[in-house]
């Protein structure tokens, strides 16, 4: 792994922008090891997922990372890799991970808010493929297919993609999927030049949207849009906020009020598996 792109932005973090402020950190359970995304449940509680080849379950756990209850979900984890949650506090699972973007089949789960005191839920489905995506896989230039980050918004989602290119380019391709169509509708409606400092601290790792403010979230750091206009992606000014710990970050969400939750998925070499709780300082 090319983790030497995480240590030199650990170094010169004060050249990119603003940093966090890491109030406490808990230990996720052996079931957890590989969350993969995360969502506000309660004032005490959030929602999170496993990634590829696990059990289609979502999880719900408290402050500390105590699994408090566990949700069968109707359906199968291929490769879920982000959490949302709409105005209306419905659950939306993203079953989008395409490591090798060569996939089909690619889906959102939608659970019912009605539905979420439930031990078992069949969910609302929505398949979709790339419109612009003609082969399976496409050339390496053009490797922009793979996704584990979305948010809703009005009756919309929105995903970012990661890229995967070679040589890398640092572009994030935006999708809107309308969620109230009888038929799915996906179009790409823009593309965002993150940074070009390589495929760990420049990948799109998770997404978290609330009160106007756009967190893209990379192994190395977050990409901070403090208002973002969803119709026209490519001009919203953005600045980086380093994470300033080498572990490999795949969740993250923000309350009302600024404070910042991520996760980190475990790994041999550098450890991780921890639930984070920070401010922007």
């Amino acid at each position: 792994m090319k983790w030497s792109w995480l240590i030199i932005l650990v170094f010169w973090s004060p050249i990119l922008g603003q940093e966090l402020t890491y109030q406490s950190s808990s230990k996720l359970p052996q079931p957890l090891e590989e969350s993969s995304g995360l969502v506000i449940a309660s004032d005490t509680s959030f929602y999170t997922i496993n990634d590829s080849g696990n059990d289609p379950i979502l999880f719900e756990i408290n402050h500390s990372g105590k699994i408090i209850r566990k949700i069968q979900i109707k359906g199968q984890n291929k490769d879920w890799e982000e959490l949302a949650k709409d105005e209306k506090g419905n659950i939306y699972i993203g079953d989008f991970g395409n490591n090798l973007n060569s996939r089909k089949d690619l889906k959102i789960y939608k659970l019912n808010h009605s539905d979420l005191h439930l031990n078992e839920i069949k969910p609302t489905v929505y398949s979709f493929a790339y419109p612009d995506q003609k082969q399976f896989p496409p050339e390496k230039y053009e490797l922009h297919f793979d996704c584990e980050a979305f948010v809703i918004h009005e009756g919309k989602a929105y995903l970012f993609t990661k890229n995967r290119t070679e040589p890398f380019d640092g572009i994030s391709n935006v999708y809107e999927v309308n969620l109230e169509s009888s038929k799915t509708e996906i179009k790409k409606i823009g593309e965002i030049q993150l940074c070009k400092d390589g495929w760990y601290p420049c990948s799109v790792t998770s997404a978290s949207y609330e009160n106007g403010q756009l967190l893209l979230l990379t192994y190395a750091k977050i990409v901070r849009f403090t208002s973002f206009d969803f119709e026209h992606p490519e001009e919203n000014p953005f600045d980086y906020i380093p994470l300033l710990k080498i572990e490999q970050f795949e969740a993250i969400t923000q309350t009302k009020n600024g404070t910042l939750f991520l996760t980190s998925e475990k790994q041999k070499i550098i450890g991780g598996n921890n639930l984070y709780k920070a401010v922007i300082k």
